[in-house]
This record gives structure tokens, C-alpha cells and sequence, in this order.
């Protein structure tokens, strides 16, 4: 099936309707080859002398290794094997956000910050402080961008992350929530399993390890625009769980 999907998309970019650039953000085909796979990065195999050129262990420790080792692994869980963000950050804010927002991200977001925040080097894992320096930053996708405040990283410019979406007074209002149990996401999973204590986090909508995401896109669970699952996918991203 994989295969099949592979010869389906190579052609799309033969006649020019998915361009090389966005296939390799996600195709649903798994870590291997995604935007997350750093085996082949020069920082991945000259800094981790013991085990270069691995997919997995630039986010997550081996079974060998103790959580207790890990900075952060008693917050983060999953194994975690990477430095993270001891940045504060300025909360999304609205006067028609119905849902708790917390005062930092929290959670799964918390571990995506810490690369696309630009504030922990991409080498900063496997026990190693890592450096800002050397092949691999370059072209790194900050999600903060230019909405930099000195110290302080504002993501009020971004979706709400750390936000309640379960109990929120705004679900089954006419412009407001869908039922996160009701709706599904373009594997046909629903918007409640991928909330975190129910609520939206960057994993909510990014399916970071590739296997569901789809096709060019930035590793997203549904479609932003026609022709990404099709035409019917415009926006999908958006009203899967907003009622507009």
C-alpha cells in the first residue's frame, strides 16, 4: 500500500501538482525521510560520537539510559532526550477566548519549543549541551519568527497552544466549538484523542512523527488548502474543530 501511495505521489509532482518541497514536509509514511528525520544531518553524526546518524535518539532516550538523567524527563515523560526551553513566552490573549489558556505552554508543547523556539541548539541532546554553531540550523523552521521581544517570545500571533478546548462554554454554539468527540481528523481519529487533559497543544493538529499527516503539508492532520486530500480539504484544519 505504502508503495502504491509512493508511485502516486511522485507522479502528482511529475505533472506539477505537489512540488518536491512540500512532499517532504509529510505524506503520512513515517518518520524515515520526514522533516523530523535528522539521521543524515552533519551535527547528528559528528556530535553523537557513540551513536550517529539515529532518527529517534535526537528527541528520545534509548531504554538503556535512566529518565533521572534526562533534564526535564520528570515533566516531559516520553523518554525524553533533549534540552528544554527555559524560555517565558507571551500567552495568546482574546477577549472572545472562552477556554482557560495557562501562563506558559505546558505539556507536549513544551518539548516542540524547545527546537522551534530558536532557543536550544538542535545538537542540545544525548546529555550534551550542544552549540549553535555548524550545519543543520540553517533552513530550521522557528514557529516564533519574527514575533521576537528581546528576552520574551510572543506567541500571540500563533494558534492558541496550553488552551482548554473540553469544557469550553463555546462547543455546540452556532460560530463557536465543535464537539471534540464528534469530529475527525483526516485518518478518521477524533479531535479528542489527540488533545492533551483535554486541551490543544502543537501536537493536537501536527502529527509530529508523520504517520497520519497529510500530503503536502507541515505534518498537519488535515488539510489547509484544495488539492491537500482533496477539494474538500479546504480549511478542513480549521473547521474540524471550529463551527464557522
Amino acid at each position: 500500500m505504502k508503495k502504491e501511495l509512493l508511485r502516486l505521489l511522485a507522479a502528482l509532482i511529475l505533472l506539477g501538482w505537489l512540488p518536491p518541497g512540500q512532499l517532504a514536509a509529510g505524506d503520512g509514511l513515517g518518520i524515515k525521510g520526514s522533516i523530523h528525520d535528522f539521521s543524515g544531518r552533519t551535527w547528528n553524526n559528528e556530535f553523537s560520537q557513540d551513536n550517529p546518524g539515529e532518527i529517534c535518539r535526537v528527541c528520545h532516550a534509548p531504554h538503556d539510559r535512566g529518565l533521572e538523567l534526562w533534564k526535564g524527563a520528570a515533566d516531559s515523560g516520553l523518554l525524553w532526550n533533549r534540552d528544554l526551553s527555559s524560555a517565558q513566552y507571551i500567552m495568546y490573549s482574546s477577549d472572545s477566548l472562552a477556554g482557560t489558556i495557562a501562563d506558559q505552554p505546558v505539556g507536549r508543547s513544551k518539548l516542540c519549543l524547545g527546537c522551534h523556539d530558536d532557543t536550544v541548539a538542535l545538537n542540545a541532546f544525548d546529555g550534551s549541551r550542544g552549540n549553535e554553531d555548524g550545519e543543520g540550523l540553517l533552513g530550521r523552521r522557528y514557529i516564533i519568527g519574527y514575533l521576537k521581544d528581546g528576552g520574551n517570545l510572543d506567541l500571540r500571533g500563533h494558534h492558541p497552544i496550553s488552551v482548554q478546548y473540553v469544557e469550553n462554554s463555546k462547543i455546540g454554539t452556532p460560530g463557536g466549538l465543535h464537539q471534540p468527540e464528534d469530529k475527525t481528523w483526516y485518518d478518521h481519529s477524533p479531535v479528542s484523542q489527540y488533545l492533551e487533559f483535554g486541551r490543544v497543544e502543537c501536537h493536537s493538529c501536527h502529527d509530529v512523527h508523520n504517520r497520519v499527516s497529510v500530503p503536502a503539508t507541515p505534518l498537519l492532520r488535515a488539510g489547509m488548502r484544495n488539492g491537500q486530500g482533496g477539494a474538500e480539504h479546504a480549511s478542513l484544519l480549521c473547521l474540524t474543530c471550529h463551527n464557522k
